[in-house]
């Protein structure tokens, strides 16, 4: 029932309710991987990359086969280089470079550099 909610509130985009049903489905079937693939997507909507590649990274340890997981890992992860491409321009006081970043819908929290 979580799971299947939370997919419901992410395909509506929202994303905070989505990842609180993802989170309950997790911690009541923790062998379940596509609570781990909900959980993920709902961080990415809210544009945590880091915290999504990490849980799809979870959710392959249960279910090291799951080629959509797989899949969305690898996709999560482009997008978590992006953002961290994003935080590095933004840092050198590269203008052009940031608007050509956003331009690629990359969320401007996803990547979280070293001093926080």
């Amino acid at each position: 029932l979580r799971s299947n909610r939370s997919g419901a509130f992410a395909s509506l985009g929202r994303y905070a309710d989505a990842l609180a049903d993802a989170e309950e489905a997790v911690a009541l079937q923790p062998d379940w991987s596509k609570g781990y693939s909900r959980m993920a997507a709902a961080l990415y909507g809210l544009g945590r990359y880091a915290e999504s590649a990490d849980t799809f990274q979870r959710g392959l340890q249960v279910d090291p086969s799951n080629a959509q997981m797989t899949q969305a890992l690898q996709d999560v992860s482009a997008k978590l280089a992006a953002a961290q491409a994003l935080h590095e321009a933004a840092a050198a006081g590269d203008a052009q470079a940031v608007g050509a970043t956003l331009q690629s819908r990359v969320h401007p929290e996803g990547f979280v550099g070293p001093d926080g």
